[in-house]
């Protein structure tokens, strides 16, 4: 049976114009690009007329035995078996002696073992060739069981073409801990950079020549009294979502209660359900 007019109308105007959704921030990040500063993906020749990927492995963990080489061997899959990726290391860093599989969240990755006088291949540098799907993966080194790594979102960091952003992010972090990873997250459709990017730091003062300060959600921009950008982590103090000051909320803050407006006497700086005349 066909449907009225007027029903059908009405389904007609909602689907031509739908209600518009708000999005969260971290909803808004799934749609980017996240680009790293340090360990780019790059296209590099291996021979003399095929491309490869090469990419820089980024798993900061400690590893079972120090001074192991982590590789991030997600992207083999589906292409290679786990037990496939360890025969093929073995073949290409033969003086390498153990090897164990770890997981770090959704990514799977090999902690490769090898003493320096025998690396005859410098894993380091050549990391794991995959010719059949045209992959470089580099390692990267594990980190101390002492060390303390921290994950931090950045915003409203300035405008700039890259090299000056990772410049600037290396000044900038340098007095809170050890830069691990830093990057930005550019925009999947326009490839434009609209100034969020990340940090993973190394907090650990545990060297008897590091004395890093406490990491703060305001931090100024390379030495700069004018400049500044926002840093979040977990477990962070708690911070004002208007003003950015930390200590307090938007809920507490001065500054945005004097915004407020009572719609029953008119006055600033309280609600409508605190006011003194009521």
């Amino acid at each position: 049976m066909a449907l009225p007019n007027s029903q059908s109308t009405h389904r007609s105007t909602n689907s031509d114009n739908p209600k518009p959704q708000s999005q969260s921030y971290a909803n808004a990040l799934k749609g980017n690009i996240k680009q790293s500063l340090l360990h780019s993906v790059s296209e590099t020749s291996h021979s003399d007329d095929e491309s490869y990927t090469t990419i820089r492995s980024r798993i900061f963990r400690s590893s079972r035995t120090p001074g192991a080489f982590l590789f991030d061997i997600s992207h083999c899959f589906p292409h290679f078996t786990e037990k496939q990726v360890m025969l093929i290391s073995k073949e290409q860093h033969p003086n390498s002696h153990s090897c164990v599989a770890s997981k770090d969240g959704n990514k799977r990755y090999l902690e490769i073992y090898v003493d320096k006088e025998d690396d005859d291949n410098n894993i380091a540098e050549s990391g794991l060739i995959f010719d059949k799907i045209k992959l470089r993966l580099l390692p990267c080194i594990s980190v101390q069981d002492a060390s303390k790594v921290v994950n931090v979102k950045l915003t409203n960091l300035p405008l700039m073409k890259k090299d000056k952003v990772l410049q600037g992010l290396k000044a900038s972090l340098a007095p809170f801990g050890t830069l691990l990873d830093v990057g930005i997250f550019v925009d999947q459709a326009t490839k434009y950079f609209m100034g969020n990017g990340y940090a993973v730091l190394d907090v650990c003062n545990s060297a008897p020549d590091s004395k890093y300060h406490s990491l703060t959600h305001v931090i100024n921009w390379n030495e700069s009294q004018d400049d500044a950008f926002h840093a979040t982590w977990n477990n962070m103090p708690t911070w004002c979502r208007y003003c950015h000051e930390q200590e307090h909320t938007k809920y507490e803050c001065a500054l945005s209660k004097a915004k407020i407006i009572c719609y029953a006497c008119h006055q600033h700086g309280h609600r409508s359900f605190e006011c003194p005349r009521k």
